[in-house]
């Protein structure tokens, strides 16, 4: 269980503007399978519960602007993110971690990866996002984020945050049938931190 706090204040200059301010606190409780499942086969790969995982909780500043309505609009917006055991969810196992099991040895060629706490980390980033309704039936959307995250004990990156992603939309709708098409472009993931 936990307490978890918001708090938000809010500016609009005008009837198309919006800017906001707000912090939170999180917590994030394991989940079962992160706790106790195990899968895998010898030969591939492990994945093993850790039924030591301790909730996560967090501390976040998001700042914001908003324009526009549905018909042409846009958002950018800022966020910091501070955790405290913050569950790190793929986290490769090797013979030199404490959570290794010798009988794992030679068994898993393509790794050994469980859920594990990481004391304190740190996740910021900008994301952007637009739409624009052309006429009655044609409309566009766009996305992108960048984000860094930061084992600040270690100083060693997170894995497990994305590197910049971008998303385009184009779709056609009518009251009956509609069709839009997808186009996802992330980068190459550049900070990485390797299994020791």
């Amino acid at each position: 269980h936990g307490f978890s706090p918001s708090l938000r204040a809010s500016f609009n200059p005008s009837d198309t503007v919006s800017m906001y301010i707000s912090y939170a606190h999180g917590f994030t409780a394991p989940s079962p399978s992160q706790l106790y499942l195990t899968y895998g086969a010898p030969g591939t790969y492990l994945t093993v519960g850790n039924p030591n995982l301790r909730p996560e909780t967090s501390r976040g500043l998001e700042l914001g602007i908003e324009a526009g309505d549905s018909a042409l609009g846009g958002s950018l917006r800022f966020f910091h993110n501070n955790y405290r055991n913050f569950i790190d969810t793929n986290y490769g196992v090797t013979p030199n971690d404490p959570n290794w099991n010798s009988a794992w040895t030679g068994q898993y060629p393509m790794g050994v990866t469980m859920a594990v706490n990481k004391a304190r980390a740190r996740i910021y980033g900008i994301e952007a996002s637009g739409q624009w309704q052309i006429d009655t039936n044609w409309y566009t959307q766009a996305a992108v984020t960048w984000a860094r995250g930061k084992d600040t004990a270690t100083n060693r990156p997170l894995n497990t945050v994305a590197p910049l992603k971008s998303r385009l939309v184009a779709g056609y709708e009518r009251t009956d049938w509609g069709a839009e098409a997808q186009l996802n472009l992330v980068a190459k993931r550049s900070r990485v931190a390797r299994s020791e």
